[in-house]
């Protein structure tokens, strides 16, 4: 299971930066277009930190994710919001006024190996939302910018990650080899994760995204919170 109770915590508690920095630009997108009590579907919800803040604003929303122990977490952070255990891409997509998909969950295969193809999934994102409606996403692109061949660890209070990844740059595939470490009453606990991440192109994402009917604008931020390197976020109007 991929973000097992562990890796949640250690992602909730030291990894929330782009959550966080993305909320504010996609609430003021949202009051920009004059919707003051929207609704929204947000894929890939994690732990709830977006939901909470659309729901503090006002909106009606729905944060769908694969993880029980994000969900969990999601429950605690953002009670107000409608949650929903799903592959994002086997989530029902109800009429909506946006779509959010923030974190790179686009790029993360399935946990079976399964690559979905995006093309069928853009169409049925444009046709759940209303003329004018907002599709926000952000994902790892194959450049510019460095490899992402690196090994590196952070740590909390209570907890610690190391994170091996290693890029097949022709086969535009990353994995991440995750080992948590986490302090509970006293004592650690060791889990390890090893997941399978794909790199899109830009052109090739934009073209897709045209096709299915959206005006599409790719940026390296949301607002004022820059996105890492080698990440590229996409602001899409349904025409």
């Amino acid at each position: 299971m991929r973000y097992a109770d562990d890796l949640a915590y250690v992602h909730h508690t030291g990894f929330a930066d782009l959550a966080r920095g993305a909320s504010p630009f996609l609430v003021r997108a949202l009051a920009a277009r004059g919707l003051k009590h929207a609704t929204v579907l947000e894929l890939g919800c994690g732990s709830g930190i977006l939901l909470r803040a659309l729901t503090d604003a006002g909106h009606a929303a729905t944060g769908v994710d694969l993880s029980p122990a994000m969900l969990r977490i999601a429950r605690r952070t953002a009670p107000r919001a409608r949650l929903v255990r799903s592959s994002l891409y086997d989530a029902p997509l109800a009429p909506c006024d946006a779509v959010f998909c923030v974190g790179e969950p686009f790029n993360y295969l399935e946990p079976t190996g399964r690559t979905p193809p995006l093309a069928p999934f853009f169409r049925r994102v444009a046709s759940a939302l209303r003329a004018g409606g907002l599709f926000v996403f952000d994902v790892i692109v194959a450049r510019p910018g460095p490899g992402l061949t690196r090994r590196g660890w952070s740590a909390g209070k209570d907890w610690a990650v190391l994170v091996d990844t290693r890029e097949d740059a022709r086969r535009r595939r990353l994995t991440r080899d995750v080992t948590a470490f986490v302090r509970r009453n006293g004592a650690w606990a060791r889990s390890r994760e090893v997941h399978g991440v794909r790199v899109f192109r830009t052109a090739e994402l934009a073209g897709l995204l045209r096709s299915a009917g959206f005006r599409v604008r790719v940026t390296s931020r949301y607002g004022t919170h820059a996105l890492a390197v080698r990440r590229r976020a996409f602001i899409c109007t349904r025409r």
